[in-house]
């Protein structure tokens, strides 16, 4: 099959492919990798049919693939070793997915995601295993005289789903905010003793002067000192004070560090 062919059947399955410069995997000049991945059968043509010695690139991110990238470069990164390893702990890679064998006799082991997370390629995930989630290269491209062949029965569509256990290495991890992990200061308690507010007539003169002291103290200026309490008393106290005694209580605690404001008795809310 040619890089042509084997693009369109790509293709006609739902997939984005890109051209890469002959016997490598770089794009070639003025072209711009899997940022180009194309689903349109005469762009692919057009790419394919005037340059029919190109490599052939698949954009994994773009369709919903992963592959697992098995590598034998050295006796001190064996993929097989540690697919071996794995194993072992049963975290079992499937071999009855779509596989393709690399130029250098890795493997690469292709499986579909649910696209529910963002996932993140892990290089040396552990020693030569590579977890590859933007681009790779596609059968029947070529690196140094030697082609990617697919080394099972089925097509790139027949792919397996990502196993569990290789999905949660794939998601960076999370930071989760959690205010009980977390110290409250004077602000933050104010603002939840604010919202929390006060019910009944005999306790919302005091629970007021008390919530307009810590305001001051939070160093708040005057001018919004005041505009809160009166939004404090409309929203969270029940029934609100009227307008003169929020004004009067607001008075009351600025009286030596508001002295400039000694007329907001005479404002109403």
């Amino acid at each position: 099959m040619s890089v042509l062919e084997k693009a369109l059947e790509l293709v006609n399955q739902g997939y984005s492919v890109f051209p890469l410069a002959t016997g490598t995997k770089i794009p070639p000049k003025g072209h711009h990798g899997y940022l180009e991945a194309s689903k349109d059968p005469q762009r692919v043509s057009e790419w394919f049919n005037n340059n029919p010695t190109w490599n052939l690139g698949l954009s994994l991110a773009a369709t919903g693939l992963i592959v697992v990238d098995v590598d034998l470069h050295s006796t001190d990164k064996n993929g097989m070793q540690s697919i071996k390893k794995l194993a072992a702990k049963g975290n079992i890679i499937p071999g009855d997915t779509y596989i393709e064998k690399t130029p250098h006799s890795g493997l690469h082991y292709f499986f579909k995601t649910t696209g529910d997370d963002t996932l993140t390629s892990q290089v040396n995930a552990w020693p030569g295993v590579d977890l590859i989630t933007n681009f790779t290269v596609m059968a029947p491209s070529g690196i140094d005289g030697t082609e990617y062949t697919s080394i099972v029965t089925g097509k790139l569509s027949d792919a397996l789903y990502l196993p569990d256990w290789l999905a949660a290495k794939l998601v960076p991890e999370r930071r989760h905010f959690s205010p009980s992990k977390r110290v409250r200061n004077h602000t933050g308690k104010l603002l939840d003793d604010m919202a929390t507010g006060v019910t009944g007539k005999g306790t919302r003169d005091n629970w007021l002067t008390s919530i307009v002291g810590r305001m001051v103290a939070a160093g708040a200026s005057p001018e919004s000192v005041y505009q809160l309490a009166c939004t404090v008393n409309d929203e969270y106290i029940s029934p609100p004070l009227e307008g003169r005694e929020v004004a009067k209580i607001f008075n009351s605690v600025l009286r030596k560090e508001a002295r400039q404001f000694g007329k907001e008795n005479t404002r109403r809310c």
